[in-house]
């Protein structure tokens, strides 16, 4: 089978796998850890990751909470997140997720070549692109 077909069963495939766990985990942590046990963690992994970090792995985040977690989850997450980290997600990181990183993800499954173009600026007074 050429990838074309291959890659939308796998997709498939993998999406029960990850539905499964964002059923499961979320309500695990709910039982046995507090809020503000959760922010704690949350912070230290952005502290962690840095802006490079929460490029990559925010608006995968979000991606996939549009498919398994309630809208108030997705909400109250959003809202956890830091204000510069927000406008940086709106700004630039979904923007450049959308036009950059989505295309080159879906390209195997497309019948023609995908146009990339590359977020340029996250319009804040200093330009964090050399950065991130």
């Amino acid at each position: 089978k050429s990838s074309r077909k291959k890659i939308p069963l796998f997709i498939d495939d993998m999406n029960e796998h990850l539905k499964e766990e964002e059923e499961g985990i979320p309500e695990l942590l709910r039982a046995n850890f507090t809020h503000e046990e959760e922010q704690v963690v949350v912070g230290k992994i952005i502290k962690a990751e840095g802006l490079g970090g929460t490029r990559r792995f925010l608006p995968t985040l979000l991606e996939a909470m549009d498919k398994w977690a309630k809208p108030s989850f997705k909400e109250i997450f959003l809202a956890s997140i830091p204000p510069p980290i927000q406008k940086l997600l709106y700004d630039y990181y979904i923007p450049d997720y959308n036009d950059y990183v989505c295309p080159k993800r879906d390209a195997p499954t497309l019948s023609e070549k995908p146009k990339i173009v590359k977020v340029k600026c996250c319009k804040l007074p200093f330009c964090c692109n050399c950065v991130v």
